[in-house]
């Protein structure tokens, strides 16, 4: 097993997850979706398309309760699918980097490249890599909605929330299909969208996700933090998103400094959670030190799916994170649980 995946399952079986999960039951109540109607234009594609496509639909109809495909079953009965013939040199000079697809919910398109490019870029077996990028967009069709000119989608509004969106999607991709077969533009925004979601709860954050209740989330999340400070996260992690490449000192310096700042409101939220934990005599005070220190661990190892990232870089983040951030919430729970035990 390699580091990331014992990483996460390190992660993903911390004592305040499973008692957050504990509380999120999954209701199997009209669990299997046999309703959705899907285009004969989309059956009578390339086959390699109308494959992915029809399983995507029955994998989604059986995990994802009915009263949340709404948006699937209404918005696959219109999706366009664009296949764009553009070279390797063009995607280089306009964009530096390479989008693998894209949904456009104004249209309700998705967009995709010809094997030649996909080839080009990621090296692998062709047919993997379209079954991911293309349930990536599926899922972004499954969760996307246009009312009164704003656009809501999965865990985003507007512009807002972007990256932990994408990150989102791409984590679901890779879950609920087992498609993880290239590495994306979301990485670090697919870790902390992990976080997230363990956080809230998984089938809670499906919820959210797939009724594109972006409010919802901040009101959640708001409950062990201000409004102002989850705000600044998801914008700061949206400028993360956009910048984690860009060779500009000054921008690299920037995308440092907010990437120090998420790791502060990850910890601080997790850290509130856990003192209501504590309280509630649900968790012990080691138990609750143990979780710090790993989510901490984690957040400074998803430092590497920051580009460019260099030495000094990373000296300053052990620093700040272990020394400074950790030990500031370690202090805080000792002192917190002091007070408990003075009663």
């Amino acid at each position: 097993m390699d580091v990331d995946k014992m990483l996460l399952n390190k992660i993903k079986n911390l004592k305040m997850y499973k008692i957050i999960s504990s509380n999120y039951k999954l209701n199997n109540k009209n669990m299997f979706n046999n309703n959705i109607y899907i285009p004969d234009c989309l059956i009578n594609t390339d086959k390699n398309i109308s494959d992915i496509i029809i399983n995507y639909v029955s994998v989604i109809s059986k995990v994802i309760s009915n009263e949340y495909l709404y948006i699937l079953s209404n918005n696959i009965r219109s999706v366009k699918l664009s296949k764009q013939n553009i070279s390797s040199d063009e995607i280089d000079i306009k964009q530096g980097s390479f989008h693998a697809g894209g949904y456009y919910c104004e249209k309700n398109e998705i967009i995709y490249y010809d094997e030649s490019l996909y080839k080009h870029f990621f090296k692998n077996d062709y047919i993997k890599a379209l079954k991911q990028i293309l349930t990536h967009e599926l899922f972004h069709l499954s969760s996307t909605k246009i009312k009164d000119n704003n656009v809501y989608s999965g865990l985003s509004y507007n512009i807002t929330g972007n990256a932990l969106n994408e990150g989102y999607t791409e984590l679901l991709t890779n879950n609920l299909f087992n498609y993880n077969h290239i590495l994306t533009n979301y990485e670090y925004e697919k870790r902390i969208a992990f976080l997230i979601s363990n956080f809230l709860g998984n089938n809670n954050m499906n919820t959210i996700y797939f009724t594109t209740d972006n409010k919802k989330m901040i009101m959640l999340l708001n409950e062990y933090s201000t409004y102002k400070n989850t705000n600044c996260f998801l914008k700061e992690l949206d400028f993360i998103n956009e910048n984690k490449k860009n060779k500009d000192i000054n921008i690299h310096n920037k995308v440092i400094s907010y990437h120090i700042d998420i790791i502060n409101y990850i910890l601080d939220i997790h850290t509130n959670k856990l003192i209501e934990l504590l309280n509630d005599n649900l968790i012990s005070k080691d138990i609750v030190i143990d979780n710090l220190t790993f989510l901490a661990l984690f957040l400074f190892d998803n430092s590497k799916y920051i580009y460019l990232i260099k030495e000094e870089d990373i000296m300053l983040l052990n620093n700040e994170i272990i020394n400074n951030i950790l030990n500031n919430y370690i202090d805080k729970i000792n002192n917190i649980r002091y007070k408990i035990l003075s009663k």
